[in-house]
C-alpha cells in the first residue's frame, strides 16, 4: 500500500512537472516573440499606423512583408517543435496582447495548424473573437487564413460553415464581421450562397459600421457567381443597408446597375432593367426628347447662346461631381 501511494505522488509529480514545462516552455516563447518584434519595431510607423486605426490596437510599426518573413523563420527555428497544447497556450497569450503584430503571430500559428482543428474547436475560436479581437484588420486575417481555411476542408456534413453561420446572430460586431468575411474569399464559387444570403440577412440590419462594410464584402464577391440572388437581395434590404456598405455590394456590377441600386427605393415596384432593356428604353426616351425640344424651341439663336454661356459653368462642375462619384463607387 505505502509502495502504490509513493508511485501515485510520484505520477502526479511527473504531471505536475510536465505541465510546468509547458507553461514555462511557452511563456519563454512569448518573450521571445514580443523581444524579436520590439528589435524591429518603429515607432513613427507604429505612430502613423495607430492613428489610422483610431488607436484601437497599438503596433510596433514592422511592415507586413517584414512581419511574415519573421513568422516564418520563428516557426521554422522554434515554433513549429511546440506541441499542441504549448501552440494553443501561447496563441491564447499572443491574442490577449494589445499589439496587432502578436496577434497577427497567433493567427499564422493557428494556420500552420489547421490539420489538427475542427468544428469542435470552433467555440474557443468565438471565444478569441469575443474578448480579444476588436479591430478589422485583425479580424479579417484570422477570417482568411482560419475560419475560411476551415470551411473550405470541411465535411459533407458542413458543420463548420453551419456554425460558423451562426455567428451571425451574436452580439458582438466582430463575430457578426467574421461570420460575414470568412466567405469572402470563397463566395464566388457559388458553393455556399445560400449561407452567405442566410448570413446578411442577418448582419445587413447591423448598424456597426464594419459589419455593413464586411456584409456589402462578401455580397460583392457572391455577385460574381449568382447576380440575380444579389440584386434581388439588394432590393428587398434596400432600407436596411448604410450607403457605404451598399456601395462596397455593387462594386463588381456594370456601371448602369450600379447607378440604378444606389438610386433605388423601396417603394418601386418596377424590376431592374437588364443592359439590353435599359438602351432600348433609353433611345425610346432620347427621341421623345428630341420631339419635345423641337415643339417647345421657340427661343432666337441669340437667347440659346446666351443661355448656354450662362449654363456653361455649372455644367462643368456638374461633370466633375459625376467623376468624384464614379471613382467612389470604385473604392
Amino acid at each position: 500500500r505505502d509502495r502504490y501511494q509513493r508511485r501515485v505522488r510520484a505520477g502526479r509529480n511527473t504531471n505536475n512537472n510536465k505541465q510546468q514545462l509547458r507553461l514555462k516552455g511557452g511563456k519563454m516563447m512569448l518573450k521571445k516573440i514580443q523581444a524579436l518584434l520590439k528589435s524591429n519595431s518603429s515607432p513613427s510607423r507604429a505612430a502613423q499606423t495607430q492613428k489610422y486605426f483610431k488607436g484601437v490596437v497599438k503596433f510596433y510599426g514592422i511592415p507586413a512583408p517584414q512581419l511574415k518573413t519573421l513568422q516564418k523563420e520563428l516557426f521554422n527555428q522554434e515554433l513549429k517543435s511546440l506541441t499542441f497544447d504549448q501552440t494553443i497556450q501561447l496563441t491564447s497569450q499572443l491574442y490577449s496582447s494589445e499589439f496587432f503584430e502578436e496577434k497577427s503571430f497567433a493567427t499564422f500559428l493557428l494556420s500552420k495548424n489547421l490539420k489538427l482543428l475542427d468544428s469542435s474547436f470552433l467555440p474557443t475560436l468565438k471565444q478569441w473573437v469575443n474578448e480579444h479581437i476588436y479591430d478589422w484588420g485583425t479580424c479579417d486575417v484570422f477570417s482568411s487564413q482560419v475560419l475560411c481555411e476551415l470551411i473550405k476542408k470541411e465535411s459533407r456534413e458542413k458543420e463548420v460553415s453551419t456554425a460558423i453561420s451562426d455567428w451571425r446572430s451574436s452580439q458582438n460586431q466582430w463575430v457578426q464581421r467574421a461570420s460575414c468575411v470568412s466567405f469572402v474569399k470563397i463566395a464566388r464559387h457559388g458553393e455556399y450562397n445560400n449561407v452567405i444570403l442566410t448570413i446578411c440577412s442577418e448582419c445587413v440590419k447591423a448598424q456597426e459600421r464594419f459589419v455593413q462594410l464586411g456584409n456589402g464584402w462578401v455580397l460583392r464577391e457572391l455577385y460574381l457567381a449568382d447576380p440575380k440572388a444579389v440584386v434581388g437581395f439588394i432590393q428587398k434590404n434596400y432600407d436596411h443597408f448604410s450607403r457605404e456598405g451598399l456601395r462596397y455590394a455593387i462594386e463588381k456590377m456594370p456601371s448602369n446597375l450600379r447607378k440604378q441600386l444606389l438610386n433605388y427605393k423601396k417603394t418601386n415596384q418596377e424590376s431592374i432593367l437588364t443592359g439590353s432593356e435599359r438602351d432600348e428604353e433609353s433611345e425610346d426616351q432620347d427621341k421623345e426628347d428630341e420631339e419635345n425640344n423641337e415643339d417647345n424651341n421657340s427661343t432666337s439663336n441669340k437667347e440659346k447662346r446666351v443661355k448656354l454661356k450662362r449654363d456653361e459653368q455649372p455644367l462643368r462642375r456638374s461633370k466633375r461631381l459625376k467623376s468624384s462619384e464614379s471613382a467612389l463607387v470604385k473604392i
